[in-house]
């Protein structure tokens, strides 16, 4: 606590115990002890813009533009792609690793809980345990996991903060973080039930990583062969990042929807996912 007759007018971070000097309320200390540990074992992908929605900027209304989005696509003439079988053996071979470790007093109820979200590696490389309840897991090197915070109340769990996901987009699994991110889930000793992830993909990524990945999905040889030419311009057999940035169709449909900074409108686009997970033993 800083010496207040020295001139320290440094206000504390609130310890749950302290009263500060500014007369605030102070908070509960986050919890600090592992709860729940698992990984998740199903990533949901949404097929309407009402799927996993959530109110990312405060308007009333639920967001999930890049949900939306996804289900048109899908739902194109010719479009045979499976992007759910898809996501599933990303998981079961484990080349997709989400990590959850939750730090709260009670799984039933606890004011100020948080939760370690990351991408994983198999310890023991060998994915078929990685579901067992007692796989050996550790967050990845180099990619610190990201932290939410919030609260339990009778089995759920809701936390925002930023969040790492995975965008269910192609082959191979397109990372984003997620701004103003929001977590939802039922948890209990058996892991994570009825799971969304939702929030708001800043548009470099939507350029950087989005877009990439949904070329790379369009160029799937399954694909009609007319509507691979509505959006490969220069006619030469393959749907490149650049000719889906130059598309109006496409830069109509991946236009920012949420305004994640207050400044000059809508700078993100809303995404929400559903997501179950199970225990695992965090190394």
């Amino acid at each position: 606590t800083p010496d207040m007759s020295s001139g320290d007018s440094t206000t504390p971070q609130p310890d749950g115990d302290t009263p500060q000097p500014d007369g605030s309320t102070p908070q509960p200390d986050l919890a600090t002890t592992s709860a729940l540990q698992a990984v998740m074992n199903t990533l949901l992908i949404p097929k309407a813009s009402t799927d996993y929605a959530h109110d990312i900027d405060g308007n009333g209304s639920p967001d999930n533009r890049l949900g939306g989005i996804i289900g048109t696509i899908l739902g194109l003439p010719g479009v045979n792609v499976d992007l759910q079988s898809q996501v599933d053996q990303q998981l079961s071979s484990g080349s997709l690793l989400l990590l959850f470790d939750l730090k709260a007093q009670s799984l039933q109820n606890d004011s100020a809980s948080s939760m370690d979200i990351g991408q994983g590696t198999d310890t023991d490389g060998n994915p078929a345990n990685n579901f067992s309840g007692s796989a050996e897991l550790s967050f990845a090197t180099g990619t610190p996991p990201v932290k939410v915070t919030g609260s339990i109340t009778n089995g759920k769990l809701v936390a925002e903060g930023e969040v790492s996901i995975a965008v269910p987009l192609g082959t191979t699994p397109a990372i984003v973080t997620l701004k103003k991110g929001y977590v939802e889930a039922d948890v209990s000793a058996s892991g994570m039930a009825n799971g969304k992830v939702a929030g708001a993909i800043p548009m470099d990524q939507v350029n950087n990583v989005l877009i990439p990945a949904i070329a790379t999905m369009m160029n799937d040889p399954t694909l009609d062969p007319t509507i691979k030419n509505i959006f490969d311009a220069d006619k030469d057999g393959t749907i490149s990042a650049a000719e889906l940035k130059g598309n109006l169709l496409i830069s109509f449909l991946l236009a920012p929807d949420v305004d994640t900074d207050g400044q000059a409108g809508p700078d993100a686009l809303s995404l929400g996912v559903g997501f179950t997970a199970v225990p695992c033993v965090l190394k």
